[in-house]
């Protein structure tokens, strides 16, 4: 560095740093905007195909009555325990990740309007699921639809 005895090295070093990003970017686009291009350029799946193990994003009787989003339910309820006693956040985000993973392993799909052509729904991006999935296990209601039988009052 070619410090002389009367220089501070940390001026110095401070002096020759880039000055630091104020966004998060991946390449040359923003996270945010790289994200949302994945998104547009996502499967998309008709309506009609949405399978009985596929996970339906959004509100309301339709989603909430689809055995996926059923099943997803009480996978998630099953977990809720293990994810609140957890302290670490690395380990909450593998336990949401690990519950993608298992619905992905049977065939289900993250599906969402958001984005998506008329008539559509779009396949979410595992950030997209994994989102979903931690704000399940965060939610706090009682189960008002379970897998099987009616609700609950």
């Amino acid at each position: 560095l070619g410090v002389s005895s009367n220089e501070d090295p940390a001026v110095i070093m401070k002096a020759e740093s880039p000055p630091p990003k104020t966004t998060k970017s991946v390449g040359s686009q923003p996270l945010k905007k790289r994200i949302n291009s994945m998104a547009l350029e996502a499967e998309h799946v008709p309506d009609a195909s949405a399978k009985e193990w596929d996970i339906i994003s959004g509100r309301g009787g339709k989603s909430n009555h689809h055995p996926g989003n059923k099943r997803f339910r009480q996978v998630v309820d099953e977990m809720k325990s293990k994810y609140r006693t957890t302290n670490v956040k690395t380990d909450k985000t593998a336990l949401s990740k690990a519950i993608v993973d298992y619905v992905e392993s049977y065939g289900g799909r993250f599906l969402t309007k958001k984005n998506a052509k008329g008539g559509h729904y779009r396949v979410m991006t595992k950030a997209e699921s994994r989102k979903k999935t931690s704000q399940a296990l965060r939610e706090t209601k009682e189960l008002k639809w379970k897998l099987n039988g009616p609700p609950t009052p």
